[in-house]
C-alpha cells in the first residue's frame, strides 16, 4: 500500500498534537516507532543529536576491520551510483563509517544513533525491527529531519546482526530502487565477513551485479582502460555485443562514435556537468546521457569505473536539438490528459519553461501543482536539481536555516561545519515552495532580499553567496485575500506571481479520468509489483461519473486499493468504493445534444464526449450507437483519447 505524504503528515501532526495514532495513515513499523519516541519522552521540535565521540569510534572501528575492509568498495559503489550519504553503524547505532559527496553537512560519524536522542530513522527502525527499511519525511518523529530521505538494510554475521547499511539524502527523494540496491549492498558484506573463501570475488565485477541489476538505468563497470567488466541489464543492450565469457576483453571504445569520449569516462574528476555521448549498436547510433560517474578502488589494488546513464531516443547526429537536463534524480514524472482545461495547462508550461521567470501555482489539494513544477523544471533545461519545501511542515524558529544555512556555532545546537540551505542547495536549479501561504511573515523579508538581489547570507555569517535559482511557489489559499489582510507581503506576492497558474479540480476535466486510471494502472502495477489488470467499461463510466473532491490524489489511491484487491482479476464494479458507487447511482439527466452546427460527425462526436465529461457509455447512448461503435468512430476520426506526457525536447 502507498501511504501519500499529505496523510502521514496528517497522522503526524494528529499524533504530535492529540496524541491519537491514525493507523490507517501509516505504516505499522513507523507507527511503532512514533510510540516509542513518545514513550522516550522525545522533544519533536529538538535539532539536538549527539555529540561526536574520538575514543569510542576509534574503539568501534578497531573492532570491525574485516567488515569496513569487505564494506569499502561496496560503499564506493553506491556512492558512485547514488551520490547521497552511506554510513555503517553497529548493532547498538554507533554509527563508525561514513562517506558523503556533501561539503558541509551535519555528520553522523562518530556519533550514537537512538530514538531517544534522536528520534526515529530509518536506522532506528532497523535497528528494532530487524529487517531493510526505507524512511520518508514526514514518516520521522523529529521535524529536523522531515526532509530526509533514508534506506538501511542489516548486516549478518553467523546469522546474527553485527551491523546496518544506510543511504541518506538530506535533499530530496532517493529513487524506489535505492532500498534494493541497500540491501544487496548489504547481502555482499554479509557473503564476504562469512565466506572467507570467497572474499578472492572482490577483484571481480560480477559480485556487485545484484547493485547495479536493481537499477533501472543502464550501467557499465570498466576497467582502468576501458574494458568492459560487466554490465546491468539495461547497459547490455549498449554494449550487445559483449558476453560474460569476454570478461575484459572487450573495449569500450568500439561502441563509441567519438572514441576521445573514453578519456572522459576514465576520468577520476568528478562529473561538473552531465555530459552527452553517442554509442553505436549495429547500424544506429543512440546518444545517451551521462547521470553519474565514479571510481571505485579495490582491496588489491583494481579499480572499477562506473558509468551509469540516462536513457534517450535515437537521434540523428546532425540534429542539434537541446537536451532537457535530468539531476534531480527524482522519478520521472508526466502529467496526462487532453480535455481542453490540462490542454491549456500544457500549453502554458512549454511556453514559460524556458524563461527563469517565477511561476505561482494555484489549485485544490491533489490537483497536481508540484507534477506541474516538476515539468517546468524538466523543460527549461537548467542543470540543478529540482528541490520541494512544504513551507506548512517547517517550525517557524527553523524556517531560517531551512532555507539560507547556517555557519558552525550560529546558534545553540547547530553543527560542526554549518550546513547549506535549500537556496544553496538548489543554485542553478529550480526551489518549489508548496503551501507557501505558510511562511511566517518575519521570513517574507529575509526571502524577498534574496529574490531581488540574488544573493544570500548564511546564519552567523557575514559573507554573501550568489544563487541563481529559479521559483516555484504553490498554494490552495487565496493569496490575495491573504495580502489584503496582511497575512502575507504584497510585495513578495508581486514577484512569486509573475505568471499565475490555476490547475483544473479533476471534475472540471472528466475526459481525463479514463486515461488517468490507465496511467495509475500501469505506474502502479510496477511500483507494487503486481501484474497488469484489465478494468472493465462500467468502472471506467463509474470513475468519470464521480465527483473526485480529492481530485487527481483521490483517484490514484482508489486505483490502488482497487489493484490490490483484485487478486489478479480483471477490475469490476464490486472493487469500486462504495462511496463511489453511491454516489453514481443517481442518475444523471443531460441535455440532449443537436446535429445543427457541427461541421462534421467528428466534431459532434468531440463535442457530446465533452458535455458527457469523458463518460463513453453516456455519450453512445445519446447517440443511439453503441459504445464499440462510438470507440471506433473515436478511433476513424483520431479523436484525442490517448495519454498525453511532457515531451522532453
Amino acid at each position: 500500500m502507498t501511504y501519500e505524504s499529505e496523510n502521514i503528515l496528517t497522522a503526524w501532526r494528529t499524533f504530535i498534537g492529540k496524541g491519537k495514532l491514525l493507523k490507517e495513515n501509516i505504516r505499522p513499523e513507523v507507527a511503532r516507532s512514533w510510540l516509542r519516541c513518545r514513550q522516550l519522552n522525545v522533544d519533536p521540535w529538538s535539532s539536538d543529536f549527539p555529540s561526536f565521540s574520538e575514543e569510542r569510534l576509534i574503539q568501534v572501528k578497531k573492532g570491525h576491520t574485516d567488515l569496513l575492509e569487505m564494506a569499502h568498495p561496496v560503499i564506493l559503489y553506491l556512492l558512485a551510483i547514488f551520490k547521497c550519504n552511506i554510513s555503517i553503524c553497529d548493532e547498538k547505532g554507533f554509527v563508525f563509517e561514513l562517506k558523503t559527496p556533501l561539503d558541509a553537512y551535519p555528520r553522523t560519524y562518530g556519533t550514537q544513533i537512538e530514538e531517544k536522542t534522536c528520534g526515529n530513522g530509518s536506522i532506528t527502525v532497523t535497528l528494532n525491527e530487524k529487517k531493510p527499511f526505507r524512511l520518508e519525511g514526514f514518516e520521522h518523529y523529529r521535524t529536523v529531519s522531515q526532509d530526509y530521505s533514508g534506506v538501511s538494510a542489516p548486516i549478518f554475521t553467523q546469522h546474527q546482526m553485527t551491523a546496518v547499511l544506510t543511504m541518506t539524502n538530506p535533499f530530496y527523494s532517493l529513487p524506489e530502487h535505492a532500498l534494493i540496491c541497500c540491501i544487496e549492498g548489504a547481502k555482499i558484506i554479509s557473503k564476504l565477513l562469512n565466506n572467507v573463501q570467497e572474499r578472492h570475488l572482490l577483484s571481480t565485477a560480477n559480485l556487485f551485479s545484484g547493485i547495479i541489476n536493481a537499477h533501472p538505468q543502464p550501467i557499465l563497470i570498466l576497467d582502468k582502460v576501458g574494458n568492459i567488466l560487466t554490465a546491468n541489464t539495461a547497459g547490455e543492450k549498449i554494449v550487445w555485443h559483449y558476453t560474460i565469457e569476454n570478461y575484459g576483453r572487450e573495449n569500450i571504445a568500439r561502441y563509441l562514435v567519438h572514441k576521445e569520449d573514453i578519456h572522459w569516462i576514465l576520468d577520476d574528476e568528478a562529473m561538473s556537468q552531465p555530459r552527452m555521448i553517442y554509442f553505436r549498436n549495429r547500424s544506429k547510433v543512440t546518444e545517451y546521457q551521462v547521470v553519474e560517474k565514479g571510481t571505485i578502488y579495490l582491496p588489491n589494488g583494481l579499480e572499477h569505473h562506473l558509468v551509469c546513464l540516462g536513457i534517450n531516443q535515437p537521434d540523428n547526429l546532425k540534429t542539434n536539438k537541446k537536451k532537457i537536463i535530468l539531476r534531480d534524480n527524482s522519478p520521472i514524472i508526466d502529467y496526462v490528459g487532453v480535455s481542453k482545461p490540462w490542454k491549456k495547462i500544457d500549453a502554458v508550461v512549454h511556453k514559460i519553461a524556458k524563461y527563469n521567470t517565477n511561476v505561482l501555482l494555484l489549485g485544490e489539494t491533489g490537483t497536481g501543482k508540484e507534477v506541474v513544477a516538476r515539468a517546468i523544471h524538466r523543460l527549461s533545461g537548467r542543470s540543478g536539481p529540482f528541490v520541494a519545501i512544504n513551507c506548512g511542515a517547517i517550525p517557524k524558529e527553523l524556517f531560517a536555516s531551512e532555507l539560507f544555512g547556517y555557519e558552525s556555532g550560529a546558534f545553540t545546537g547547530a553543527k560542526t561545519g554549518g550546513a547549506i540551505g535549500k537556496f544553496e542547495y538548489a543554485d542553478q536549479g529550480t526551489l518549489f515552495l508548496d503551501e507557501i501561504g505558510e511562511m511566517p511573515l518575519e521570513i517574507q523579508v529575509s526571502f524577498l532580499r534574496v529574490i531581488q538581489e540574488k544573493t544570500l547570507m548564511r546564519i552567523g555569517s557575514n559573507t554573501n553567496r550568489t544563487c541563481d535559482v529559479r521559483l516555484i511557489a504553490a498554494t490552495n489559499q487565496n493569496l490575495r485575500a491573504a495580502v489584503q489582510t496582511g497575512k502575507f507581503r504584497s510585495d513578495l506576492f508581486y514577484r512569486l506571481s509573475v505568471v499565475e497558474l490555476e490547475l483544473p479540480l479533476l471534475k472540471e476535466r472528466r475526459s481525463d479520468i479514463p486515461l488517468l486510471t490507465e496511467y495509475f494502472i500501469n505506474m502502479l502495477s510496477n511500483q507494487l509489483h503486481i501484474s497488469y489488470r484489465p478494468i472493465s467499461n462500467q468502472v471506467i463510466d463509474a470513475l468519470a461519473g464521480y465527483s473526485w473532491p480529492g481530485n487527481v490524489r483521490e483517484l490514484k489511491n482508489v486505483v490502488e486499493k482497487m489493484l490490490i484487491f483484485s487478486d489478479e482479476k480483471p477490475i469490476t464494479m464490486d472493487l469500486l468504493p462504495e462511496y463511489i458507487r453511491n454516489e453514481i447511482s443517481t442518475p444523471k439527466h443531460l441535455p440532449p445534444i443537436r446535429s445543427e452546427g457541427f461541421r462534421s460527425e467528428s466534431d459532434q462526436i468531440s463535442a457530446l464526449l465533452e458535455q458527457c465529461q469523458g463518460n463513453l457509455s453516456q455519450a453512445a447512448r445519446q447517440l443511439g450507437v453503441g459504445r464499440n461503435t462510438l470507440y471506433r468512430k473515436i478511433k476513424k476520426y483520431n479523436i484525442e483519447m490517448h495519454t498525453s506526457v511532457v515531451k522532453k525536447d
